[in-house]
């Protein structure tokens, strides 16, 4: 993600390079020495990027002079809105600036080195068990921190059998889906070292596993030969579910275990492999399983069907940058929104790994803690309820959020911002409950979602968001693309110079046209005059 700062230099160097004369009026100039004194010093030559475009007018004094002033009486609130306003009069808009800006690297590999440090993150506001976790990873960088606690967090919900509170009219599961994308020898190894705490989990599933085939074959032995047939096999319990396997060994794998699990790959190419096999893709069980919809299949042979009801089985994995655009392909085929990111950037010191602040037996002790947590979770039916005023802050955060990265990213920004708002909600759910659980009263159904907790789960989508796009910068753009906007512009032309909703095309969807108008006032193509629109 871009900052202010640099949003404003791609700003200024478009309007240089295509001399347009923003500021051609007095007080357009004015309200460009404004936005650009927002920024202080650093401002200036955007400035005169800016004024330079008015070359009768433009002298490198006045523009100096003009630009101290400003300095002296503007805010440093970093507001390069009031340009964007400027810009949008001559159809220079920031979408599509960024856009251009992605297209180059986004269909190349990207350089390793250019993922940022994230920022300070303000862990006190995590919940008991957040605070179990960060002696796990206390010689590590606030980035490595940051991709540990976020695959543990993945993790715990992955725990959850049953669904723990209501959004969207519906009853919502906590699995997640999370990627950390990171240069090699950058330290995305804390994902597997994470995956160790969970071992004691998959350990327990595996014992029952074993002493259920025990059984089962005691039984066939003392069954007659003619009636075996009718004995059934047992299921395959298991919490880790294998990437490397068949579509069809994967859902048998996961209606066995009652559609729960945490499929955890140190290697993103691993389930790459998958997809690329003739049975082996299961990118559509992906999707469908977020939103815990019903996967099912059949096959020919023996008459097998299998339909999973409510699936909701968590996602970790890490990859380098020139794994991502294998995976995913493009932002638009629905998988990417649905992962949180977390990036790293690559190491330049050598890291002395012989001394390790992590405390003796700790491994242990949360191997213990998180089998715990599993026990009960297995049981007990949670019930988390959000009072009215998380509710409130949940709405007014992600609209903001949703401008603020529709600013940047453009449409891509939509899904990615209406999942993290979904996200949120399940980190903070699962983070009260671990609350309630460190507090003693591990049997108690009804939660109330705690306030700290949430906020806690705001900083971490803080933190996604701007992973995301990062890495969507690396992502292809979907086919298509330039064929839909030539069509929207034929669509446009052909439009009278005043019309209402009927004179666009009947065969488009009523939300897609109305939402094609809305895009076109917003580019100041369209005027809006009551339930009419005019050309501009």
């Amino acid at each position: 993600m871009l900052s202010k700062f640099e949003i404003l230099e791609l700003l200024a160097d478009s309007i240089n390079q295509r001399c347009v004369p923003v500021a051609d009026s007095y007080q357009d100039w004015l309200i460009c020495g404004f936005v650009c004194a927002s920024f202080g010093e650093r401002g200036r030559l955007a400035y005169h990027k800016i004024s330079a475009t008015c070359r009768d007018k433009y002298t490198e004094g006045a523009t100096n002079r003009q630009f101290d002033a400003c300095l002296k009486s503007a805010k440093c609130d970093e507001n390069y809105a009031p340009l964007l306003t400027l810009c949008a009069r001559y159809r220079l808009m920031l979408r599509d600036l960024l856009q251009q800006r992605r297209a180059t690297p986004r269909t190349t590999t990207p350089k390793t080195g250019q993922y940022k440090e994230v920022g300070p993150i303000n862990y006190d506001l995590g919940c008991k068990g957040i605070s179990l976790i960060l002696p796990y990873l206390a010689d590590c960088t606030d980035s490595v921190r940051l991709a540990g606690v976020l695959a543990y967090v993945t993790g715990i919900c992955s725990l959850f059998a049953y669904p723990v509170f209501e959004y969207d009219s519906r009853r919502q599961y906590l699995n997640t889906y999370f990627c950390c994308c990171a240069p090699a020898g950058s330290g995305k190894s804390i994902i597997s070292d994470i995956r160790t705490l969970f071992s004691k989990v998959q350990a327990d599933k595996m014992e029952r596993t074993e002493m259920l085939a025990r059984n089962y074959e005691e039984t066939r032995k003392n069954t007659p030969a003619a009636d075996r047939e009718l004995l059934k096999p047992p299921p395959q319990f298991s919490f880790f579910l294998p990437a490397n396997s068949s579509a069809a060994a994967l859902l048998k794998t996961l209606s066995d275990n009652e559609g729960n699990g945490l499929m955890w790959e140190a290697e993103l190419d691993t389930i790459t492999r998958s997809f690329k096999s003739d049975y082996g893709n299961f990118s559509d069980a992906m999707r469908t399983n977020f939103h815990a919809e019903t996967i099912s299949y059949s096959r020919k042979q023996n008459r097998e069907f299998v339909e999973i009801n409510n699936p909701h089985f968590g996602i970790v994995v890490s990859g380098t940058p020139q794994q991502i655009p294998r995976f995913f392909g493009s932002a638009e085929n629905g998988l990417f929104s649905r992962y949180v990111f977390c990036t790293l950037p690559e190491l330049d010191e050598w890291i002395n790994k012989f001394h390790s602040k992590r405390q003796d037996g700790l491994q242990l002790e949360l191997q213990e803690y998180i089998q715990t947590i599993a026990n009960y979770a297995a049981t007990v039916h949670y019930n988390v309820t959000f009072s009215p005023k998380i509710e409130r802050r949940h709405q007014e955060y992600f609209s903001a959020l949703q401008s603020d990265y529709r600013e940047i990213m453009g449409d891509d920004a939509f899904p990615m911002v209406r999942r993290l708002g979904l996200i949120s909600l399940r980190w903070a759910a699962a983070l009260s409950i671990l609350d309630v659980m460190l507090s003693g009263r591990v049997s108690q159904p009804d939660v109330v979602c705690s306030a700290q907790c949430f906020e806690f789960a705001l900083q971490l989508c803080e933190m996604a968001a701007e992973a995301g796009a990062q890495v969507i910068r690396y992502l292809p753009m979907a086919q298509g693309t330039t064929s839909k906007e030539s069509e929207r512009e034929r669509i446009f032309d052909a439009l009278p110079q005043e019309f209402d909703i009927t004179a666009m095309p009947t065969q488009l969807p009523q939300t897609t046209r109305y939402r094609w108008l809305a895009n076109w006032v917003r580019q100041r193509k369209l005027i809006k005059d009551g339930e009419k629109w005019r050309k501009a």
